[in-house]
């Protein structure tokens, strides 16, 4: 009688398990988002030291030119009082003042142009640093909910391969159950051959001769 025998391999649903990649993945994405949001950091640092330097500048530079502006509005104003007795020469010198006058106002308003213009990228800078944050945070939390998966697939994969083990050792037990059945069965075959043929020989031996004439 021919033994068949079982292939492990097919006794197993579960042959081979890819491992996902998630963490790699996550991992060099929360690293790039690490390294715009440390760049945008440093350039949002340097702006705010631009920032305070240029504030520090306009705010001398403005106190010079009040302080001059009120200078030359008094001596304006001393010249407006003079102005009736006053020759060709101190009306040239009053319009002069008053063009310098309108130069130095015009520098203002360019300083405060400069500083509303340099609060406008710093508000946008801290918007984007915001928006980085957000992103980042939304990276981990899928990063964790990635991990979490993995664990419930390990976890799978583990009840798997025991259930494969406790399968592969039940058809063990039955291969051994089987060659133990196949040894008794050739054992009753070999005594029920011996005793058939002592019961035919005994039948032989029975009979009476037989005489040919």
């Amino acid at each position: 009688m021919e033994k068949k025998t079982l292939s492990l391999s097919s006794l197993s649903p579960l042959n081979k398990f890819p491992l996902p990649r998630f963490r790699t993945k996550i991992e060099e994405i929360q690293q790039r988002k690490e390294e715009e949001l440390k760049s945008l950091k440093l350039h949002n640092q340097k702006l705010q030291q631009e920032l305070q330097s240029t504030n520090q500048g306009f705010l001398e530079l403005k106190g010079q030119l009040q302080s001059g502006q009120k200078e030359h509005e008094l001596a304006l104003q001393t010249l407006q009082d003079q102005v009736a007795c006053q020759s060709a020469e101190s009306q040239e010198q009053v319009e002069t003042i008053l063009s310098e006058n309108d130069a130095l106002r015009t520098n203002l308003a360019a300083l405060e142009q400069i500083q509303t213009s340099k609060t406008q990228e710093m508000n946008l800078m801290r918007e984007q640093v915001a928006a980085l944050g957000d992103e980042l945070q939304q990276r981990q939390n899928e990063k964790e909910a990635l991990a979490a998966q993995r664990d419930d697939f390990n976890t799978q994969l583990q009840e798997s391969l025991r259930g494969n083990t406790r399968l592969m050792e039940q058809v063990q037990e039955l291969r051994q159950e089987k060659e133990r059945l196949l040894q008794e069965l050739d054992e009753v075959r070999k005594v029920s051959l011996i005793a058939a043929n002592r019961l035919i020989w005994g039948w032989c031996e029975e009979q009476p001769a037989f005489t040919y004439s």
